[in-house]
């Protein structure tokens, strides 16, 4: 289990850079300060990212799908999101997508960087600079990034293509 993240510095009203199209049903509950945040991902991750002037903590997430929710539709986001709970559709954008234990994912994948901590993905996944694949993870679709990481006892079915991407693609 991953600590609670430490009170957010941002003033009221610059809590998110997220967008959603589509509908969402909401499930249980967050209270703030609650939201979990990746584990170690990659380097960059852990850099500190200025959004309206103030940086972010190493693990602050900017949006959480929470267990329990579920969303069909478009999501793009600029920054850090987790899906904990179901998606079905397109995501687009972002610093750094989180897929935690318990989500089910299907449909498109299109990000700077993928942690994938568990969970069930079809997706085509790609990552502009890292995929990195955890147990308890199933994983299948394409996969393309410069770096791929699959952890052993990972279920993956699907093909990988570890070269840069095409920012047009």
């Amino acid at each position: 289990m991953v600590p609670p993240l430490p009170p957010s510095n941002r003033p009221p009203g610059h809590g998110s850079d997220f967008h959603a199209e589509g509908g969402a049903a909401p499930g249980p509950g967050v209270p703030p300060g609650t939201e979990r945040g990746p584990a170690d991902g990659p380097s960059s991750a852990g850099s500190a990212s200025r959004r309206g002037g103030l940086p972010l903590a190493p693990t602050e997430l900017h949006a959480l799908l929470g267990a329990g929710t579920s969303f069909r539709g478009t999501i793009s986001f600029a920054g850090r999101v987790r899906i904990d709970g179901s998606f079905e559709g397109e995501i687009h954008g972002g610093e750094l997508l989180v897929i935690g234990e318990g989500a089910d994912i299907r449909g498109q994948i299109r990000v700077d960087a993928v942690i994938v901590q568990g969970g069930r993905v079809e997706a085509d996944i790609t990552a502009r600079r890292s995929i990195e694949l955890y147990v308890p993870s199933q994983v299948t679709g394409a996969l393309h990034s410069p770096e791929i990481f699959l952890d052993k006892g990972v279920q993956f079915s699907g093909q990988c293509n570890m070269s840069p991407v095409d920012d047009d693609h």
